[in-house]
């Protein structure tokens, strides 16, 4: 589709629509649609509200950007005592050796209660 204007009574001249070419002919005026709209915004808004405005969004970033760096922090802390944990029980599992009573294998006795 393109962007003449069909004006009914022309069929020999109307293009031919297919659904790719009138969804994209959609998209295009929609896309064109929103940026005279935000254009349209930006010419109510004060130079001063804008500047400030940027100035405050660019804040917020940056408090959310030191909430997630310090989250992040605290699971990798987190996750290395975890670490370091597992290897003091794994250390201490090895260190008792055969000292502990088998909980598989054939020496496995089976008991029943009635």
């Amino acid at each position: 589709m393109t962007d003449q204007e069909y004006t009914p009574g022309t069929e020999a001249e109307k293009p031919e629509m297919t659904c790719e070419s009138v969804v994209k002919g959609f998209v295009n005026h929609q896309a064109n649609a929103v940026r005279e709209a935000v254009k349209a915004v930006d010419a109510l808004l004060p130079d001063g509200f804008k500047q400030h405005g940027k100035a405050s969004l660019h804040e917020t970033v940056k408090s959310y950007r030191l909430l997630f760096d310090a989250g992040l922090e605290a699971l990798n802390r987190a996750g290395k005592n975890v670490d370091e944990a597992l290897k003091k029980a794994k250390e201490a599992v090895e260190a008792e050796g055969d000292d502990r009573a088998s909980t598989t294998g054939p020496s496995k006795v089976r008991v029943e209660v009635e």
